[in-house]
């Protein structure tokens, strides 16, 4: 039988989380529809071991299956699509991606890429890493950080262009992603493997972004390094994140409306051109985010 495989690689904050909880609570239904989501190399729903295992991550570890055992299970199996998800994919340099098309290839791989706002990108990335205790910056030290270092991930033109260089451009779906979609990202993630939403169980929207508040609580927290574990750490957190919900009242933006309002415009700006770029290659269209 002729196998073809879909590479789901994110990017971070486009909802892969919930669209890995939906896979993996309906991967039997899946299964009998012809679409193998498959058990090995999973951690939390996505692949997340493979892309360690070819990135030759510390997180990496043979408990949660290797790639062997991942085409072994993929081989015995019947169905005739094979569908990887795993936003770390995203983070690939070009020896790791052709180490990924390679392992592959017999299944004539397509990626599937979602891409946001970059402005939006950089909010909901800062709202994660404070929330998971990987700094303790301020909004706009982290935000510059991610205009000078993160240029290979939001660089779109650039970003699309290595993959469509290892796996051929004909060979790429990329999605614009918005976090108005809400439930209907399940949707249009599904319609391309024609699976109705209305049979599978769905999550409720996952990571979300906390408020500007309650945020440099949490980064303030992080400066002092208490040395918590994970366990313990999340429990004395929200726990925290309560007693304020009770006792003050929030602003329920990420960032200052006049901050927003400037950081926005100047991001755009930056990025105009790449994303005019996308927007004309892939698209047909003028512009990248309608």
């Amino acid at each position: 039988m002729n196998k073809q495989c879909y590479i789901h690689i994110g990017i971070h904050k486009t909802g892969t989380t919930s669209l890995q909880k939906m896979l993996a609570w309906n991967r039997a239904y899946l299964a009998r529809k012809g679409l193998l989501y498959p058990k090995q190399c999973t951690w939390r729903g996505g692949h997340h071991n493979l892309a360690w295992e070819i990135f030759g991550d510390a997180r990496s570890h043979k408990k949660y299956g290797s790639i062997k055992e991942l085409k072994t299970e993929i081989e015995k199996n019947d169905q005739s699509i094979c569908l990887l998800s795993s936003e770390d994919f995203s983070r690939f340099g070009l020896p790791h991606k052709k180490k990924l098309r390679d392992h592959f290839k017999k299944y004539h791989p397509k990626i599937i890429v979602y891409i946001r706002n970059q402005f939006d990108y950089i909010v909901s990335s800062w709202s994660t890493v404070v929330r998971n205790e990987t700094t303790g910056s301020k909004f706009k030290e982290y935000y510059n950080f991610c205009m000078k270092k993160r240029l290979n991930l939001l660089d779109y033109a650039m970003f699309l262009d290595e993959w469509a260089q290892v796996f051929g451009k004909e060979n790429l779906i990329i999605k614009i992603y918005n976090k108005n979609l809400g439930l209907n990202l399940h949707e249009d993630f599904m319609n391309l493997f024609n699976v109705n939403t209305n049979e599978l169980k769905l999550p409720e929207r996952s990571n979300t972004s906390l408020p500007y508040a309650q945020l440099n609580v949490i980064r303030i927290i992080n400066n002092f390094n208490l040395q918590l574990d994970y366990e313990k750490r999340t429990e004395f957190v929200d726990a925290l994140l309560k007693e304020i919900d009770q006792n003050f009242v929030i602003r329920s933006k990420i960032i200052p409306p006049k901050d927003r309002v400037m950081l926005r415009k100047n991001t755009d700006a930056f990025f105009e051109e790449s994303n005019r770029v996308v927007a004309q290659k892939y698209f047909n269209r003028a512009q990248l985010f309608i």
